[in-house]
């Protein structure tokens, strides 16, 4: 009887050990499947982009042509015949772009659309006049009219606005345009925002300084401010600066004369067929107070 009674209670000891272990918790559900948008609606956000990117370089180009009307260089008239003479031709086509695109299925989206190619539409005639018969048009016309009617057309430009949210609102409430922004070519995602601004720094010290006599030989790095002549070498210099470029006329040691202009960290270069030798330059700095400019001659 002993044995049996022992025995039973190792049975149930084993038992009690087995009942004692817990369940594994459920598996957790997958994530739903992220918004997958029509080739349709990627197509229209990809032609959407590369519109209004363009609608924004013309808006800003008229400030990038450093015209300067108290006092215009002989490349402004070059500058503003380029931007005049086909802005009526790029403006139609931008606009059709615009107008072109078939419904998004976002109704913010196609408002937009709608909205920026009748802007480029109400202004076409305006700026066609403005253009006038661009093969009569001179490079070398009158620089006070050709100023007056580019800015008229960065004015006519700048008045082009979307009629409610712009595109990066409109694609970030709308989950599937978002979708489609990030699959489309021209789409880029938007850029952070720009640093604050830090004032130029001085100008570093130039080695021969403002002596423009070391330049004689061919080779200095001289500070240069206001509108100096330099002769450098063979050649004969009028220097023109602006806050962005260094504008160089030269008379050549052959007679014959020409014009460069370059930013910081750009190079030119001048050769002499008589002496077989080149000579180079770098703007080295350069801001509003003036520019250092490293000139050397070598061999060709």
């Amino acid at each position: 009887m002993r044995k049996w009674t022992w025995a039973a209670v190792g049975v149930v000891l084993v038992a009690g050990g087995c009942g004692s272990a817990e369940a594994p918790p459920p598996a957790a559900a997958p994530p739903p499947p992220p918004p997958q948008p029509t080739r349709e609606m990627v197509t229209w956000a990809d032609t959407m982009c590369q519109a209004t990117d363009s609608l924004t370089r013309d808006q800003v180009e008229f400030e990038g042509l450093e015209v300067d009307p108290a006092k215009p260089d002989e490349f402004a008239d070059m500058h503003l015949y380029s931007y005049l003479s086909s802005a009526d031709m790029g403006l139609e086509s931008l606009a059709s772009q615009f107008t072109g695109l078939p419904p998004s299925g976002v109704a913010a989206g196609d408002q937009l659309a709608k909205s920026l190619g009748e802007g480029l539409q109400r202004i076409l005639p305006e700026v066609e006049a403005l253009v006038g018969d661009r093969f009569a048009m001179s490079p070398r016309g009158d620089f006070t009219g050709m100023y007056d009617r580019a800015r008229k057309l960065n004015e006519l430009l700048d008045s082009v606005k979307p009629a409610g949210p712009d595109l990066p609102a409109v694609v970030a409430a709308d989950p599937l345009l978002t979708a489609a922004h990030h699959l489309a070519p021209r789409c880029q995602p938007p850029a952070p925002p720009p640093p604050p601004e830090v004032p130029p720094g001085p100008l570093p010290a130039a080695k021969d300084g403002t002596d423009f006599g070391a330049c004689a030989d061919g080779e200095c790095q001289i500070l240069v401010t206001g509108e100096p002549k330099l002769k450098v070498g063979d050649n004969e210099f009028t220097i023109t600066l602006s806050e962005k470029s260094v504008t160089l006329k030269d008379y050549g040691p052959q007679g014959a004369s020409g014009t460069m202009r370059t930013g910081v960290g750009g190079k030119a270069s001048w050769g002499n067929v008589n002496t077989g030798k080149k000579l180079e330059l770098t703007v080295t700095a350069l801001n509003a107070e003036g520019a250092v400019l490293d000139f050397k001659t070598v061999t060709q």
